[in-house]
């Protein structure tokens, strides 16, 4: 939690535009009031408690409702109608306008939910699927009027890809926007976790979903899903630039599919026989401000005693940017941020990466001070970086680093939903 509200402040400092804000239009008491209670939502995508109608989807057909099993794994809740209740009858799922609690004061015609807490094994949460490539501002409003502390985790996908984490006090309600661009299919869900062990009992909820009105891609670098390919080659979504896997003598290769990190994840990409994954007429990165770079990797094996590169944009002869480089000794996790390699003007945050051949999510956050290095959704490393910006002379490459010899530092394995994005997201 410490990350991430230092990132969070860190975006703000940092980008022309936040990816975070804390909503400003709150009342006297440090909690939302006046106008911004929750109401109808006439320009909304979504919206969480006014679509909830009693079915499965609620109105729209936008969302689930659903127990997050803290392990890729999430099942659907059961309604009566009125209240979606889970395989724990503890976690539910209702309306104020069904079951008015104390926090509705707060928040009325919000969501009510209730968990089962640390003795669980699930948490209840919501998640909405985005249909379109576009620019989503989402706004969580929480409230809780007694009962233990609790955690809201907005998250993309898996709890390893969060947005947003806090923890949510007796009285202290959350009002939150987070800006972001979304690609047809990402699933975003809010789940209600234990932050001291109790559940919750009651919490008032929303969270809503709208357009910013920016132009696609707003904050979005570089997405690469797998989803689609053809032979050799896969689209990125933002730039829509192909990229295509080649063999050291510069022939092509076959991008051949694999199964992802789990289910929902679907194909992941596997590179082989010393080959990478190379844009064609792609453009380098924008490192002038603060930039996330995320994957998922699994590592098949090392090639002889060579580090592993899953993504690097650094090209040691021509020009600065970041690596991340697997080391077989240890095996150790190694991100390098360079303005200069060819006078090691380069800062190195480093990690012991023991699971190495299993699926790690990796994230890498590069500010104007820090390199900050998150592994399956935890800090693992960071160091100061206070150089100049920096300024790629090549597009990203996949599988590689840019040397003289394209076998040297070969990454053999299987990656999947590789994005870069304007901004700082948190570990957690």
């Amino acid at each position: 939690m410490v990350l991430a509200r230092a990132l969070v402040a860190l975006v703000a400092a940092g980008c022309g535009q936040s990816l975070f804000d804390a909503h400003p239009g709150r009342g006297s008491d440090g909690g939302p009031g006046g106008d911004d209670m929750p109401g109808p939502c006439t320009s909304c995508i979504a919206n969480a408690a006014g679509d909830f109608d009693g079915t499965a989807t609620g109105k729209g057909g936008h969302w689930r409702y659903l127990e997050d099993q803290r392990n890729h794994f999430w099942t659907a809740m059961a309604s009566d109608g009125t209240t979606m209740t889970g395989t724990d009858s503890r976690n539910r799922i209702t309306t104020c306008a069904a079951h008015d609690v104390p926090a509705c004061k707060t928040l009325p015609g919000a969501l009510v939910i209730s968990s089962a807490g640390s003795d669980g094994i699930a948490d209840p949460a919501i998640e909405f699927t985005a249909s379109a490539a576009q620019a989503i501002r989402f706004r969580v409003q929480a409230a809780i009027a007694g009962g233990d502390e609790q955690t809201l985790r907005l998250y993309r996908g898996s709890r390893e890809d969060a947005l947003f984490t806090t923890t949510i006090k007796r009285g202290t309600p959350v009002d939150q926007l987070v800006i972001l661009d979304s690609l047809p299919g990402d699933r975003f869900l809010l789940a209600i976790a234990p932050a001291t062990g109790g559940g919750a009992t009651d919490l008032a909820l929303q969270l809503t979903a709208e357009p910013t009105g920016a132009v696609f891609p707003a904050s979005c670098q570089l997405a690469l899903p797998f989803e689609a390919r053809v032979g050799n080659t896969t689209r990125d979504v933002c730039g829509q630039v192909l990229f295509t896997l080649t063999n050291p003598a510069g022939g092509q290769a076959q991008l051949v599919p694999r199964p992802g990190p789990y289910f929902e994840q679907h194909d992941a990409a596997q590179i082989i026989d010393t080959s990478r994954l190379r844009p064609l007429n792609g453009k380098p990165l924008d490192h002038s401000h603060d930039v996330t770079i995320q994957f998922w990797a699994k590592l098949d094996a090392f090639v002889s005693t060579n580090p592993a590169y899953p993504f690097s944009d650094v090209n040691i002869e021509l020009g600065g940017g970041i690596a991340v480089g697997f080391l077989p000794i240890g095996p150790t996790l190694d991100v390098m941020a360079c303005t200069d390699p060819l006078t090691n003007a380069c800062v190195h945050a480093t990690a012991p990466l023991p699971n190495a051949t299993l699926w790690q999510f990796i994230r890498v956050v590069h500010t104007r001070s820090r390199v900050e290095v998150c592994v399956d959704g935890a800090h693992v490393a960071g160091v100061a970086d206070t150089s100049a910006a920096i300024a790629p002379a090549e597009a990203p490459e996949l599988g590689n680093q840019f040397t003289t010899q394209p076998g040297d530092a070969h990454f053999k394995g299987t990656l999947d939903d590789v994005r870069v994005i304007s901004g700082a997201l948190p570990c957690e």
